[in-house]
């Protein structure tokens, strides 16, 4: 016999939508360009993951949160992140990233992942994109979208997050 877990078996507490402010949200300002980061949260069989909270941080420590809507889509707007340090060796210089964290009904811990843009020369020897298996990377990559965003000129990006199965984005150890 499966056993599903119960409501206090997962993370939480879990909030309505209501009580987190669209402009938590946005992390831009008008002095550096802005980023873009829109997707979905699909279960294993591609079904979205409704009321998900997504938290995005920045290198620099800013951070923001939204949730997803009855078909699992997320947005941030984001000021353009840039390569850091990583503060465990000096010589690791960091690409551009966002990490984001994901709690929601039926997901056992918080999710950690790290998005990365295409075509940085910096992601080629970053430690925590290489130790994921190669065949698995392009998971962790946005998609660039087109042209910027007509209501922001913001660059856009599209980075769909898959809980669980084949196609799962890799998470990492918080």
């Amino acid at each position: 016999m499966t056993r599903l877990p119960t409501p206090h078996h997962t993370t939480g507490p879990f909030f309505p939508g209501e009580f987190i402010a669209p402009s938590e949200s946005r992390l831009e300002s008008a002095r550096e360009a802005a980023i873009e980061l829109a997707g979905r949260v699909l279960d294993g069989r591609g079904r979205p993951a409704v009321n998900v909270i997504v938290e995005l941080w920045l290198p620099d420590g800013r951070w923001g949160r939204t949730w997803t809507d009855g078909e699992g889509r997320y947005r941030f707007l984001a000021c353009e992140p840039h390569s850091t340090e990583s503060g465990v060796d000096p010589a690791w210089l960091r690409p551009p990233f966002f990490r984001l964290l994901l709690v929601g009904s039926g997901i056992m811990r918080p999710l950690v992942t790290e998005v990365f843009f295409p075509d940085e020369p910096l992601n080629e020897g970053d430690r925590q994109l290489v130790a994921v298996a190669p065949e698995r990377r392009h998971r962790l990559i946005a998609v660039a979208e087109g042209a910027p965003s007509t209501d922001t000129g913001a660059r856009r990006y599209r980075f769909d997050i898959i809980l669980q199965g084949p196609d799962e984005t890799p998470f990492f150890e918080d």
